[in-house]
This record gives structure tokens, sequence and C-alpha cells, in this order.
């Protein structure tokens, strides 16, 4: 089964890679975050001690977070092999009434990209990450989502870790945690991936095809539980991959969320519903 982030850095082109370098933790200096985040009740370890909340964004106001966030573009990494452009415009990352809406739109043919990067796109798609905000090694990582619910091929959605500072060049021996990617060629279920160096020749313990999800346009949690020794991805709290821990999972990565057009076998068809939304209601990190 095609994934989603294997794809997208496959896609780049070796001259033009770009780290998605994905940074900073526990409110650094220069970062605007002020106040203390909340992650609400209390969650607690395997070992009954309690987990301590280090990001948490609600999206409140009217406005994305920019000391959270960050809206990634095509601007910031080669996507000559993509159909769609990833664009900072509020037409395809918003928020209002405490929730993120990113949106994959087809549009008339326009110039996307830069210099030795510029292509054609037909499509804008929103991304936005924790680049240069926050980062970190192991912990518990949520995000409550509805995916844009629909059985016609086309569309991709993410939420996903990239590590700090890594270009696409070591990719996937510096490693990308999928916590949930949906693709509208199977709707029905959520699908989890490890990237490693030997994950693409042995994926077995490295993702899961069969994580079922009741209706996937309805309101979700995605969970992944990360430590020294083992990696476990959970939705709506049933267990969907366990696996070890360990290289290249032992360094800090941040958090990623995409909603975006599909490719190959899942690339859009002229029933490909579009405008399509995908919704984020929170993102909340304990370590």
């Amino acid at each position: 089964m095609s994934r989603f982030n294997r794809r997208k850095l496959a896609a780049l082109g070796v001259a033009g890679l770009i780290a998605f370098g994905f940074a900073l933790a526990e409110a650094p200096a220069g970062n605007a975050a002020t106040t203390a985040p909340d992650c609400g009740a209390t969650v607690r370890k395997a070992d009954g001690t309690a987990w301590r909340c280090s990001f948490a964004d609600y999206f409140d106001g009217t406005k994305l977070s920019t000391a959270r966030w960050k809206v990634v573009t095509s601007n910031d990494a080669d996507y000559r092999s993509r159909k769609d452009c990833f664009v900072n415009s509020s037409k395809n990352v918003s928020v209002s009434g405490g929730i993120l809406r990113l949106t994959t739109r087809r549009t008339a043919p326009f110039s996307c990209g830069t210099g030795m990067n510029k292509y054609t796109a037909t499509g804008t798609s929103g991304m936005v990450s924790t680049m240069g905000r926050f980062f970190q090694t192991y912990g518990r990582f949520e995000m409550k989502a509805k995916w844009p619910y629909t059985k016609q091929i086309g569309l991709q959605g993410a939420f996903w870790l990239w590590p700090e500072g890594a270009s696409g060049m070591t990719w996937p021996v510096s490693g990308e945690l999928d916590i949930a990617e949906w693709f509208s060629k199977y709707p029905d279920r959520a699908i989890p991936y490890l990237h490693t160096a030997s994950s693409i020749l042995n994926p077995s313990g490295a993702t899961n095809n069969y994580c079922i999800l009741k209706n996937p346009a309805d309101w979700h949690t995605y969970t992944l539980t990360w430590t020294k020794s083992r990696i476990l991805i959970q939705y709506d709290g049933k267990t969907c991959l366990d696996a070890g821990g360990g290289s290249p999972y032992d360094k800090p990565f941040n958090v990623s969320l995409t909603q975006a057009w599909g490719v190959k076998k899942n690339a859009p068809t002229t029933s490909t519903p579009f405008p399509s939304t995908m919704q984020v209601s929170y993102v909340r990190v304990w370590k």
C-alpha cells in the first residue's frame, strides 16, 4: 500500500531536497508562546506516573498561532512531481470555531515554486508544522480530527512526525513517523508507517493496513506513545501498531498536519470532490 510521506519525499528532486527541519521544544528563547500548555485531564504512563504537558493547541481564535505553527509551502522544497501546490492562504489553512481546517482544492493551472523548483500546478493544498517552534524526543502525541471522507480516489491526509533538522537526502535513514495517514483509495481506515532504512524491504513491522475506523468523517483520536523501547500507535484507544523503539527514533521530532492531493494510484480524477477539508480539533503533546 502506498505511503504519503515516502512518495512525498521521493518526489523531491535529489538536487533540490531541503530539510523540512521541523524544530523546537519546551519554549526556548524566541518562542512567542509564553503561557504553559494545558493538555486537560491528567494522563498517566504505564508505570502510573503522570505525563507532563509540553504542547497544546485547541485552535481558539480566528488565526493560526504562529508561535506554534508554520504554514509549509511548496517553496520550502522541490515538489515538481506533484500536481498540487502547498500554499499559505486562508483558503487552504484557516482557524475558526475551535477548528483548524486544512483544505485541498482544484484550480486553473498556475506556476508553483521558484527557480529550478518551479512547476505547473492545478490545485492547492494545506500543510502546517511546528518547524522552528517545537520538537521533542519521546512522549505522547495526540490529534483529534475528521478526515474529508469520500469513496472517490484522489485525497490524502496525514498526522506525522519528522526529525528536527533532517534533510530528505538522508531519508529514510533519518526516520519518519507517520501516526495516521488517510487515503481516499482506502477510505474506511487510517494507516501508520514507521519509515526507516529497513522498513522498505521489510514493512511487516512498520505498518498496519487494517486499522478500520467506524466513520472516518467523524471525530477520532490518533495517539502515539513513544519511548526508548516502544512505539505504540492507537486510534480511539485501540492499538493499531506496537513496535520497538531505538534508532532512528531516538532524537527530536516535530509535528506536521497535511491535507493534499493523492498521487500515483490515488491521484485525483474528475470525480474527486474538491474542495475537501481535514478538520482538527486539537493537537496535544506530553513528555
